[in-house]
């Protein structure tokens, strides 16, 4: 992966004069197209490849995005890149995209989490639950965050 990206931040240096540090992130959608000729329907995958040129104070510097459809550089773009060649672009994004794809998915499994421990706390805090006692009846609901084992004392007889 850091061979595709070093080839990536190649193509845009030079716009980004005095950079210190590039932020990318990835992200994949899809679309849904209908070929007119065939009339074939088609399920394209995106993933957009977005760069973040910084300085030394955080300030961005330049900004811009790489799309790559179903694996390809779409061809209107072809001629956007100056200083790599898209093809061999393709070729690196090809060798990386199992880690580009686990990357996106370990982000959409992060939000998704925080999002589900959202709605619980949410749920707990209106007393929203599936149960025989109505919610009206629960009174206060109070949790608990740690929960301290108490020992139990041996009992003997003698």
């Amino acid at each position: 992966m850091n061979q595709f990206k070093d080839y990536l931040i190649q193509e845009y240096k030079e716009k980004a004069k005095g950079f210190v540090a590039v932020e990318i992130k990835f992200l994949h959608s899809f679309n849904i197209k209908n070929d007119s000729k065939s009339g074939i329907i088609r399920k394209n995958n995106i993933i957009k490849t977005s760069l973040k040129f910084v300085d030394k104070d955080l300030n961005p510097l330049f900004t811009t995005s790489v799309v790559f459809e179903n694996s390809l550089i779409p061809k209107r773009l072809h001629k956007s890149f100056i200083n790599i060649n898209y093809k061999e672009l393709e070729n690196r994004f090809n060798l990386a995209k199992n880690e580009i794809c686990r990357q996106i998915l370990n982000d959409y499994v992060e939000k998704k989490n925080d999002l589900d421990e959202k709605i619980s706390n949410l749920k707990s805090y209106n007393n929203v639950s599936v149960g025989v006692i109505p919610s009206e009846f629960k009174g206060e609901n109070i949790s608990i965050i740690k929960q301290y084992e108490i020992q139990k004392k041996n009992n003997f007889d003698m």
